[in-house]
């Protein structure tokens, strides 16, 4: 579910998004309603998802050396499981793509003020209108629309926010990435 790296000057976490083809990933989203998470309420599937990898994260964490900046990122899936593990442990800057709501936003802004959270997301892109607003569910963050495809789940692909994020001088396929 997740990658850790550590560099001179920064450490990320990178969370995966949803496989399409792996059920058990399909039944966190469906689990849409709220539950308590270390005193918040949060996406009942979501904070499942992450309880399988936080505490070998929280490990990683705790060796990195302090005041490194911290990047919290990830696409569709990962993206959610980005915004909760900042309420486990909160890193400097946050980057989602494609992410659903996985929070209300209210109920966290206090403890998140000083990070940096960026949501990029897709005109078209139906899964960062889930849950919906009315389940108290919030997005967190500045917002960066980039253009999708009208009316496709192509908008959600994570080649669609690689182009809209670097442009057209990427190529991509299902195996490359070539800048």
């Amino acid at each position: 579910q997740a990658f850790f790296a550590e560099f001179d000057t920064f450490a990320v976490i990178s969370f995966k998004g949803r496989e399409v083809d792996k059920w058990k990933e399909l039944k966190a989203d469906i689990r849409a309603w709220k539950t308590k998470y270390k005193g918040f309420n949060v996406h009942c599937g979501f904070s499942e998802t992450l309880e399988k990898v936080s505490n070998r994260l929280l490990l990683d964490l705790a060796e990195v050396t302090p005041g490194k900046r911290l990047l919290y990122t990830g696409h569709s899936l990962g993206g959610a499981l980005a915004i909760i593990m900042a309420l486990l442990h909160q890193p400097s800057d946050i980057c989602t793509f494609g992410s659903p709501r996985a929070v209300n936003a209210s109920e966290v802004n206090d403890i998140l003020k000083d990070v940096n959270i960026t949501r990029v997301h897709a005109t078209n892109d139906y899964v960062c209108n889930v849950p919906p607003e009315f389940m108290g569910y919030k997005h967190l963050g500045e917002s960066l629309c980039i253009n999708g495809l009208k009316h496709s789940w192509e908008s959600h692909r994570l080649r669609t926010y690689l182009q809209g994020v670097v442009g057209n001088h990427i190529e991509i396929d299902d195996d490359n990435i070539k800048m």
